[in-house]
């Protein structure tokens, strides 16, 4: 048996004993969809932010990577839908909430126990201010701080 031939062998064997790609992923768990990077996530309200009023945050974790329902896209929306959503992907969707008055920080906010099997991390913050309302896409960061202001919310990477 020459060099090369081994491991098409190999792969064959594996191939052949699977049903499906997807199985394979979970022989393989290097191979497939990435994982969210999202190890920490920081809220800070600030002083004087929503309007001297408490903000509601929801931090939406999706933990199936073929999930394709189109999550709503502002605060507004997502405040309206959660109960269905949630409802509707039980085990999919999973959602952390917190409410902090200005001048007030989850640092670092509690996550779920299987944060890290999460696909995908967004983060909804229900401000007066339509600037701060967008879906906020925490995935690529590792450790995303959420800054809510008078005017608005904004998100960076946090160094470590």
């Amino acid at each position: 048996m020459t060099r090369t031939s081994l491991p098409l062998l190999l792969a064959a064997l594996l191939l052949a004993g699977c049903s499906s790609l997807k199985n394979l992923a979970n022989l393989l768990p290097f191979v497939g969809p990435s994982k969210a990077r999202v190890d920490q996530v920081r809220v800070v309200a600030m002083p004087g932010a929503n309007g001297d009023l408490p903000t509601r945050v929801d931090l939406v974790f999706v933990y199936d990577a073929e999930f394709s329902a189109p999550l709503p896209r502002s605060a507004a929306d997502w405040f309206a839908q959660k109960d269905a959503l949630l409802g509707a992907w039980p085990g999919k969707l999973e959602a952390l909430s917190l409410q902090l008055p200005p001048g007030s920080a989850a640092d670092p906010a509690p996550l779920p126990a299987r944060h890290g099997k999460a696909y995908r991390v967004l983060a909804y913050a229900d401000t007066q201010a339509a600037a701060g309302q967008p879906a906020w896409e925490l995935t690529p960061f590792e450790r995303p701080l959420l800054t809510i202001e008078a005017g608005g919310v904004r998100l960076a990477d946090a160094p470590r």
